[in-house]
């Protein structure tokens, strides 16, 4: 018969487990904090084809930025799809402002692909990020 103490010691390594699992999750926490992790601070205003020349599609997004920092998008990206590039080299956006930036992508007719988000790399106090700007709903690119 097993007494108190002995049942206890069974429980023992479970729960050694759980509390370094939950002292590691909160050690990548306020790391990622500590070193100043950006979040999400690009918001997507507009996405709009703006001219078409030589079998490439030239693309006005508008942008908001809500963070506390200015940034610069230095590349774009839309899953699916080889070949876009920044019209610019790089674009500022300031901190709190509306800002705007072009992508030259291939002509997607006759078969465009479903459109739902626009992935930019940022360049934010000297580090560059990855952030996704989801659109609204599915995209899918009239052909005409």
């Amino acid at each position: 018969m097993e007494t108190g103490t002995e049942a206890r010691r069974g429980i023992g390594p479970a729960w050694l487990a759980i509390a370094l699992g939950a002292l590691v999750t909160l050690a990548l926490v306020v790391t990622a904090r500590s070193e100043g992790s950006p979040g999400q601070p690009l918001e997507l205003k507009t996405f709009s084809a703006i001219g078409a020349r030589g079998g490439e599609i030239a693309v006005s997004v508008g942008v908001r930025n809500t963070g506390d920092a200015d940034v610069e998008v230095v590349d774009a990206s839309l899953p699916d799809i080889d070949a876009v590039h920044l019209g610019d080299s790089t674009t500022p956006i300031r901190a709190g402002e509306d800002g705007r930036f072009l992508l030259r992508m291939p002509t997607l007719c006759p078969d465009p692909p479903e459109l739902d988000r626009l992935v930019v790399r940022l360049r934010m106090g000297g580090h560059e990020h990855a952030q996704s700007l989801r659109f609204p709903g599915t995209i899918r690119w009239e052909c005409r």
